[in-house]
């Protein structure tokens, strides 16, 4: 079974620097706050808050088709063959 996991670790090391790049850019507008105007500082919180956010939707979408696929061919190895277990065996 040939099955290539690089895709995944692209993914988790973009998140992971995305994340660290979050939190350094927050603190710095947390600094930035005191000496300007807290509302444009927050307008750029926002933005940050929003490009992250979706950073997660994508890791959250890849995690769920990759289980979506992982179980797939499970299952289908489980029915190949006519074996004991019967799809009846899962829904118990």
């Amino acid at each position: 079974m040939s099955y290539d996991t690089s895709k995944t670790r692209g993914y988790l090391k973009s998140f992971g620097v995305s994340v660290s790049l979050f939190e350094e850019e927050m603190l710095k507008l947390i600094e930035r706050a005191n000496n300007e105007d807290p509302r444009r500082v927050l307008e750029e919180a926002v933005k940050l808050t929003e490009n992250l956010n979706k950073k997660v939707l994508e890791i959250v979408e890849h995690v769920l088709n990759i289980e979506t696929e992982l179980m797939k061919r499970l299952v289908e190895r489980a029915f190949a063959g006519g074996g004991a277990l019967s799809k009846a065996d899962l829904y118990e």
